[in-house]
Protein backbone atom coordinates (compact mmCIF):
# COMPACT_ATOMS: atom_id res chain seq x y z
CA UNK A 1 0.00 0.00 0.00
CA UNK A 2 1.46 3.28 -1.09
CA UNK A 3 -0.02 4.91 2.32
CA UNK A 4 2.74 2.74 4.15
CA UNK A 5 5.44 3.87 2.22
CA UNK A 6 7.26 7.24 3.48
CA UNK A 7 10.33 8.04 2.58
CA UNK A 8 11.58 11.49 4.18
CA UNK A 9 13.96 14.37 3.17
CA UNK A 10 17.01 12.64 4.42
CA UNK A 11 16.08 8.99 3.29
CA UNK A 12 17.68 8.74 0.03
CA UNK A 13 19.30 4.95 1.03
CA UNK A 14 15.56 3.80 1.99
CA UNK A 15 15.32 0.35 1.03
CA UNK A 16 12.25 1.18 -1.11
CA UNK A 17 13.75 3.30 -2.83
CA UNK A 18 14.89 1.23 -5.87
CA UNK A 19 11.31 -0.10 -5.44
CA UNK A 20 10.07 3.42 -6.16
CA UNK A 21 12.14 3.85 -8.95
CA UNK A 22 11.20 0.61 -10.83
CA UNK A 23 7.71 1.16 -10.79
CA UNK A 24 8.21 4.68 -12.34
CA UNK A 25 10.37 3.56 -14.69
CA UNK A 26 7.80 0.85 -15.52
CA UNK A 27 5.03 3.34 -15.64
CA UNK A 28 6.71 5.85 -17.84
CA UNK A 29 7.50 2.78 -19.88
CA UNK A 30 3.83 2.10 -20.49
CA UNK A 31 3.29 5.21 -21.41
CA UNK A 32 2.12 9.02 -19.98
CA UNK A 33 -1.75 7.83 -18.51
CA UNK A 34 0.20 5.59 -16.17
CA UNK A 35 3.30 7.52 -15.64
CA UNK A 36 0.07 10.39 -14.56
CA UNK A 37 -1.83 7.35 -12.43
CA UNK A 38 1.71 6.84 -10.51
CA UNK A 39 3.26 10.50 -9.83
CA UNK A 40 0.73 11.44 -7.21
CA UNK A 41 1.53 8.66 -4.65
CA UNK A 42 5.00 9.10 -5.34
CA UNK A 43 4.60 12.65 -4.49
CA UNK A 44 2.28 11.76 -1.42
CA UNK A 45 4.86 9.32 -0.29
CA UNK A 46 8.28 10.84 -1.00
CA UNK A 47 9.61 13.82 0.59
CA UNK A 48 13.29 13.84 -0.59
CA UNK A 49 14.74 15.68 -2.95
CA UNK A 50 17.26 13.82 -4.29
CA UNK A 51 14.96 10.46 -5.06
CA UNK A 52 12.39 12.67 -6.47
CA UNK A 53 15.25 14.33 -9.04
CA UNK A 54 15.82 11.15 -9.83
CA UNK A 55 12.71 10.04 -10.47
CA UNK A 56 12.22 13.20 -12.80
CA UNK A 57 16.03 12.56 -14.28
CA UNK A 58 14.85 9.17 -15.60
CA UNK A 59 11.11 10.14 -16.44
CA UNK A 60 12.26 12.85 -18.71
CA UNK A 61 14.39 11.00 -21.04
CA UNK A 62 12.61 8.89 -23.68
CA UNK A 63 12.49 4.78 -23.04
CA UNK A 64 13.88 3.38 -26.48
CA UNK A 65 13.11 0.02 -25.41
CA UNK A 66 9.45 -0.17 -25.38
CA UNK A 67 9.20 3.21 -27.55
CA UNK A 68 8.51 0.93 -31.13
CA UNK A 69 6.46 -1.38 -29.58
CA UNK A 70 2.89 0.11 -29.28
CA UNK A 71 3.17 1.82 -32.23
CA UNK A 72 2.70 5.55 -30.60
CA UNK A 73 3.36 8.78 -33.24
CA UNK A 74 5.37 10.39 -30.15
CA UNK A 75 7.46 7.34 -28.77
CA UNK A 76 11.16 7.68 -28.16
CA UNK A 77 10.59 11.80 -27.59
CA UNK A 78 11.51 13.21 -24.69
CA UNK A 79 8.80 13.70 -22.52
CA UNK A 80 9.41 17.78 -21.32
CA UNK A 81 9.18 19.03 -17.72
CA UNK A 82 6.43 21.17 -18.15
CA UNK A 83 4.17 18.23 -19.35
CA UNK A 84 2.39 17.07 -16.72
CA UNK A 85 3.12 14.84 -15.04
CA UNK A 86 6.53 15.72 -14.56
CA UNK A 87 5.57 19.23 -13.63
CA UNK A 88 4.15 17.82 -10.51
CA UNK A 89 7.23 16.11 -9.86
CA UNK A 90 9.39 18.93 -10.65
CA UNK A 91 6.95 20.78 -7.80
CA UNK A 92 7.37 18.25 -5.56
CA UNK A 93 11.06 18.38 -5.80
CA UNK A 94 11.65 21.78 -5.34
CA UNK A 95 9.76 21.71 -2.73
CA UNK A 96 11.56 19.21 -0.77
CA UNK A 97 14.60 20.62 -1.74
CA UNK A 98 13.83 23.81 -0.48
CA UNK A 99 12.29 22.37 3.01
CA UNK A 100 15.70 20.79 3.94
CA UNK A 101 17.63 23.65 3.01
CA UNK A 102 15.62 26.14 5.04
Amino acid sequence: RSSDLSIAFNQDTHPAVNDVLWACSLSHSLGKSELAAVVPLVIKSVQCAPVLSDILRRCSVPTPSLAGLHGRRNSGKMMGSEKAPLCQLLDAAMTALDRTST
